[in-house]
């Protein structure tokens, strides 16, 4: 009996262990689950998107993680009246409940505000694009891609005071979700109850992973901003540090960087005791009446 000849086998196409790297590399790349999603999902009121039809010059207002349409609301009812075309989209998630905002990705929310912005650019002459805290992101990352003559940053969220948020993707895994501190009482915005309590009663660490890459994205995103850019912070604000305004000068080329600081308000700029300042200046920077 001739001798049996042996087998080869060839592993170089086996999958090779997964590593934490690689895990947290394939979260960027996961499907929507459908089946994550309630069946009788619907949006609170205040989170509705909000549209305002005026003249050929529009803004794209882009609210926060975990916000609503109802936190920049009324800035968009001030750039209307200043004539403005104003769209304040709902990003994929948010106004609508948890098991929802879970099933996204940063990726989901990039797309909508870029979505967002070329259909909003196929009906205008010019687009402005302001964002509030994640917004902001958002905004820097459209104004890198597509140089946005102007935008203005409420409180850019591209780091925080809250430096455990680098740690959110490797929690993910181990601490699904952390108590929030959140409390009705303490919010600026009187209709912020029933929303507020479904999205802010836990800090979920798959969520924050998500807006951490973002972060990363918005200051490498910095080299490429050449937009005028108007930057808005307070010395109060819980969540962002003032020193975000010079870390975004520092790194930006942009001929024209502008800060304005508040005193009073929180990270809610908008809907707090300095709104009229804060949508005064940003009316003003989109006007060029300074």
């Amino acid at each position: 009996m001739a001798p049996q000849e042996a087998v080869k086998i060839d592993r170089r196409h086996e999958q090779a262990p997964r590593t934490l790297t690689s895990r947290l590399d394939a979260t960027h790349h996961a499907p929507m689950k459908m089946d994550c999603i309630p069946p009788d999902t619907t949006l609170f009121d205040n989170g509705r998107p909000i549209t305002h039809e005026g003249g050929t010059t529009a803004v794209l207002l882009l609210h926060g993680w975990t916000g609503y349409t109802g936190r920049l609301a009324y800035l968009g009812k001030k750039l209307a009246a200043a004539g403005f075309t104003v769209c304040l989209p709902r990003l994929p998630g948010h106004g609508t409940n948890v098991r929802d905002f879970l099933a996204c990705t940063w990726k989901d929310w990039l797309r909508k505000a870029v979505d967002e912005f070329v259909e909003l650019r196929a009906q205008s002459d010019t687009v402005y694009v302001a964002g509030a805290s994640m917004g902001a992101i958002l905004a820097l990352l459209l104004a890198a891609q597509f140089q946005i003559p102007r935008i203005a940053l409420l409180a850019p969220a591209i780091f925080t005071r809250d430096r455990r948020l680098f740690l959110a993707p490797v929690l993910q895994y181990v601490i699904p979700k952390l108590a929030g501190d959140w409390e009705a009482k303490r919010d600026p915005d009187p209709d912020a109850g029933p929303i507020g309590k479904e999205y802010k009663t836990y800090n979920y660490t798959k969520a924050i992973a998500q807006l951490y890459h973002l972060q990363r994205l918005g200051r490498k995103s910095l080299p490429r901003l050449t937009s005028d850019t108007l930057i808005v912070v307070s010395k109060k604000d819980e969540t962002v540090p003032p020193e975000v305004a010079r870390y975004i000068i520092d790194r930006s080329p942009a001929d024209r960087v502008e800060t304005l600081l508040l005193e009073n308000s929180g990270h809610q700029m908008v809907q707090g005791v300095e709104r009229e300042t804060v949508c005064d200046a940003v009316i003003d920077w989109f006007t060029d009446r300074k």
